[in-house]
């Protein structure tokens, strides 16, 4: 008949139901099911699989026309015995009979379709497809009886399809009921699949093997971290599993520590702990570097495939070293091997204290691997919904964004859009007055404001004292504090504030906005924060937060005789309704509410944090106010999902409005030659189009929508017909920072691809580099500092490290440009709020992941005002390679001696020792006193190398290793003293039982020497 068969390992030639159905919808002239297979249209075999399906469509024991499947199935976990059908084989067989339908106009074929359809419809319990919870329905690709199907993410989805395609030809109301409920469960259920790099397969976890590790999350290296326990908790059922991290078993079981980079068990204080080996992320797509692993198994019982509450992964740590450790999880995708948790960072500060912090384990980073081909079937099937229902247009363009991360492909177009003009922003100026009733107002610049240097109002003018106008916020103040009022600093008519005109004027009917039953305040004037323009009048929540609060207070304090309580209740409305509808919430794709401070979608993170608390207080005073507790709680909720989304590691941003151009540094950690850099490209995922700075061009400097600019780059010059520049060290030009500029004056400005529409959500944009690879070294990629203003300071991007070999060879670096990335310049003042606000919500609600929160930005707050750096200790020290010669070694082959290895180039010939040797030395001597801080090895390859490496100094060992691996190897030197001789031994050879060795380079500690130097001596 030539129908297709499918070769299943273990089970042999089969007819597989789907796979006929995906065969004969490309036979019939859609699109092949996968790109990397392509079949051409050949009528012939299609109408014969038509035939096979319309054959083979037969009632199973419970009545219900099926395609079955009669081999037993495993994916994963999940095991499901033959025979079985699928809502996926159903899905793709009724779509490849309505072709036919189409093709030939024969109602036979639309009728079996529509009796293939009728399983889809039925319990799972009667034999049928159809999981049911309430008002949400999901049709199971993998039937499952057990209470627990796995609800299979792209089998739902082509089940829609189909249905969509059934129902548009047959006109089939029940068909079209279903289509609608189960289109509409898929709305609600998407934000359990999204990691937020991938969409996972099913929502059936993974309960065992769950992978983690600690690192530097810059990718630089780590910290000695003292670990003293590790634990995950299900805070549902209170089970817990824990590591006994002083124990020899702490490498055994389902729960256990795993790799090479724990060291022995030390007491600490009165706890046994074990340190994290300092090291760094060699290769961030690899299983590699470092090797800090730890496993567990999920406690307690799983009884639910819709569990929605989080786990919580508990970690005790000595907090001795200021500096950066994240906990990161296992990739469920391609690409990223290992992934920052989200609220992942530890708390370091180096205040010499045992930590006990705690991390959650959300239920959608519990998946199995997903690779290309269901990123792209998740795409596919997501565009194919949205075509035809609008609300599903973000999902396709998330599931697009995913698909380009895991393929890592660049499938867009080159643009330039046009460079954004700020507008005028909209400062207030610290000049309260009254009006003629005592009503308190805040005054706008006028013409003849005149603001300092700084954008501080100056009062010297002799006009200019701006124009009044009605704040809600201010009244409100007024309101709570009367004659105490703060915030303004030049209010002559201070002793005359009084709040009763306050407390009148939210009362008087004119002044209130309706929006339904709800009662809101607005603004009488224009406002714009950075690129944000919101025209008068506007509502807000921050402003209603405090009307709230104003309000308590006067009823507490019997302000008046009248009832305060149904206005209370209309202003806790206003939180119920869309800016759409002139309310103050906003929706995310994940169903959860934020309170906006402008009514466009930005999620200003003060507005949210004060509404949330202020609902928390009218809750608790007025215990008839169910809806304000209930308010309360969705904001809090809303934190905990997206908190993390505002923390860019040493700052909260003030919105999530972004940036919409970013200033990039190439930052110089070590080597003595750069990268010839040859293009540098910045992709917004969701559509594939890119920003391209093309290095060493013709008018690279002046490009409007990427360039480059500083006063350390190399001269354009031309290398393989590619032009390119390399850039200098300036840390060795300038001493101190360029006015105006930084001491390693290396830039690239980007503008995003897609200038997005204010309140869109903007997806993580990837970061590409080409160069080429001229010598060994340790460059960063950093991004302008939010927290600085108008000044030149940079900090890392997370995983920034770009890492050469000098190879002398066309490479392209990948980094992710995360919307944390994206944010405007915030202030401390803000910083300060915000903190403050954490503090007091994570007290009221007594919630742990607020309090961390609060803690951390308590920190960074701290050192910002101090002036203290941020990011010192937490990344790559700015250190230089050394330059020895050779005064002794082991014996080698001829041309084959230790200065191959140091040469610079691991192209040429290596260092190859004489067989069955034991042990290899080399000893090196410097012409000036050097401190060493770090020894870095490049074997001849993967498979040769020494386990052991020793570095003595006139016969005391200064560092060593017994557990080497890999094509690269480092060893850090503590402690080193001032020398000029020093002397490298290699033993326990893996492979060939000699030294086989590329590269061998030192390098400067940034450490002074623990003592003067010593001379030259004989080891």
């Amino acid at each position: 008949m030539g129908v297709v068969t499918l070769d299943i390992e273990n089970v042999g030639a089969v007819h597989h139901p789907a796979w006929i159905a995906l065969y004969a919808l490309a036979f019939g002239g859609q699109p092949s099911y996968s790109v990397d297979h392509t079949v051409e249209p050949d009528p012939r075999r299609f109408f014969a699989a038509i035939e096979w399906l319309e054959a083979n469509l037969k009632q199973n024991v419970q009545g219900q026309w099926v395609w079955e499947y009669d081999f037993n199935s495993t994916y994963n976990n999940v095991e499901v015995a033959a025979p079985w059908a699928s809502a996926f084989g159903q899905a793709t067989g009724i779509e490849a009979l309505v072709l036919a339908y189409h093709k030939t106009n024969e109602k036979r074929h639309l009728e079996t379709a529509l009796k293939a359809a009728r399983i889809l419809f039925e319990p799972l319990s009667a034999g049928g497809l159809l999981f049911g919870k309430g008002d949400d329905v999901w049709f199971e690709e993998v039937p499952s009886r057990s209470g627990e199907p796995s609800h299979i993410l792209n089998g739902h989805m082509r089940a829609l399809i189909a249905l969509q395609r059934l129902a548009d030809a047959s006109g089939d109301t029940k068909v079209k009921a279903w289509l609608e409920k189960g289109t509409d469960t898929l709305l609600r259920w998407l934000p359990r699949y999204d990691t937020g790099y991938a969409l996972r397969y099913d929502l059936n976890p993974r309960k065992k093997d769950l992978l983690f590790r600690l690192a530097n999350p810059y990718g630089f290296e780590g910290l000695p971290l003292a670990v003293g326990s590790l634990a995950l908790v299900d805070p549902a059922s209170g089970k817990r599993h824990a590591i006994d991290m002083g124990s020899d078993g702490a490498f055994q079981g389902d729960n256990r520590i795993a790799g090479t980079h724990w060291t022995v068990p030390e007491t600490i204080g009165d706890r046994l702990a074990r340190r994290l080996v300092p090291a760094s992320i060699e290769d961030p797509d690899a299983m590699g570097s470092p090797h800090t692993y730890f496993y567990f198994k999920l406690p307690g019982e799983w009884t639910d495939n819709l569990r929605t509450r989080e786990y919580e992964l508990e970690i005790s740590y000595f907090d001795e070293t200021p500096g950066y450790i994240s906990v990161q999880h296992r990739s469920i995708a391609p690409g990223r091997t290992f992934r920052d948790m989200r609220d992942g960072d530890l708390f370091l500060s180096g205040e010499g204290v045992w930590r006990n912090w705690k991390i959650p384990l959300r239920t959608v980073d519990l998946g199995y691997p997903v690779g290309e081909l269901y990123a792209e079937k998740h795409q596919e099937y997501l565009a194919a919904i949205a075509s035809v229902d609008a609300r599903f247009a973000p999902w396709a363009k998330i599931a697009a964004a995913y698909r380009h991360y895991i393929a890592n492909t660049n499938t867009g177009k080159k643009v330039t859009p046009e460079p954004v003009v700020i507008p005028k922003q909209t400062p207030m100026l610290p000049i309260y007055s009254l009006d003629e009733s005592g009503v308190l107002r805040q005054h706008l610049p006028d013409d003849g404001s005149r603001f300092f240097s700084n954008g501080m109002y100056d009062p010297d003018t002799s006009r200019g004292s701006g124009i009044p106008t009605y704040s809600p916020f201010v009244i409100a103040e007024q309101l709570i504090h009367g004659q105490n009022i703060g915030g303004a600093t030049y209010t002559p008519e201070k002793l005359k504030i009084d709040r009763s005109p306050a407390l009148s004027w939210f009362l008087d009917e004119k002044n209130q906005v309706r929006a339904g039953n709800a009662v809101l305040y607005s603004y009488p004037f224009d406002n714009t924060y950075n690129d944000v323009v919101t025209k008068s009048p506007w509502v807000s929540a921050f402003g209603q937060a405090y009307v709230l609060e104003g309000l308590i207070y006067a009823i507490e304090n019997r302000l008046t005789e009248r009832d305060l309580r149904p206005l209370t209740e209309a202003v806790i409305k206003s939180y119920t309704i869309d800016v759409r509808e002139g309310g103050i919430r906003t929706t995310g794709l994940d169903g959860l509410h934020y309170y906006e401070e402008v009514p466009n979608g930005t999620h200003v993170l003060n507005a949210h944090l004060i509404s949330s608390a202020a609902l928390h207080k009218v809750a608790k005073y007025l215990k008839s106010s169910d809806e304000a507790e209930r308010l309360s709680r969705e904001g809090v909720a809303a934190l905990h999902a997206r908190l993390a989304d505002f923390d860019t590691g040493y700052w909260l941003r003030y919105d999530l409005n972004p940036k919409k151009e970013l200033l990039i540094q190439l930052d110089w950690h070590e080597g003595t030659t750069s990268p010839l850099v040859d293009r540098v490209t910045l992709t917004n995922p969701e559509t594939g189009n890119y920003v391209e700075a093309d290095v060493g061009a013709q008018g690279d400097n002046t490009a409007i929508a990427a360039h480059i600019s500083g006063t350390d780059w190399g001269q354009s010059q031309t290398v393989d017909e590619t032009t390119v520049r390399g850039f200098l060290n300036g840390y060795e030009r300038h001493s101190e920072p360029l006015k105006g500029g930084t001491r390693q004056n290396v830039y690239l400005s980007l503008a995003l691809p897609d200038q997005p529409r204010v309140g869109d959500a903007v997806q993580t944009h990837v970061l590409r580099i080409r160069y080429r690879d001229m010598a060994p070294g340790l460059f960063g990629i950093s991004i302008q500092a939010i927290n600085e203003g108008n000044y030149l300071s940079f900090v890392p991007l997370r995983l920034g490290a770009l890492r050469t070999i000098g190879d002398d060879k066309w490479k392209e670096a990948t980094f992710l440009m995360r919307p944390q990335d994206m944010g405007w310049y915030k202030g401390i003042d803000y910083q300060a709020y915000e903190v403050e606000q954490l503090e007091k919500l994570a007290y009221d609600t007594e919630d742990w992941l607020l309090s961390q929160y609060a803690t951390r930005h308590r920190h960074f707050l701290a050192l910002h005002k101090e002036r203290k750096p941020l990011f010192a200790g937490s990344t790559a020290t700015k250190v230089t390679q050394l330059a020895p010669v050779i005064v002794d070694a082991s014996a080698t082959y001829k041309d084959h001696g230790f200065e191959n290895a140091l040469d610079g180039d691991t192209n040429d010939d290596y260092v190859a020792g004489i067989e069955g040797e034991e042990m290899a030395f080399v000893k090196l001597h410097f012409d000036r006193t050097v401190t060493p801080g770090k020894l870095q090895l490049i074997w001849e390859n993967a498979d040769n190398f020494a386990r052991r490496v020793r570095i003595l100094h006139c016969g005391r060992v200064l560092a060593e290793s017994s557990s080497l691996a890999g094509i690269q190897s480092r060893l850090d030197i503590k402690n080193a003293p001032a020398l000029r001789d020093l002397r490298i031994e290699f033993s326990d050879f893996s492979g060939q039982p000699r030294v086989l060795l590329r590269q061998l380079s030192l390098w400067s500690s940034d450490k002074p020497a623990v003592k003067p130097a010593q001379d030259t001596c004989d080891d």
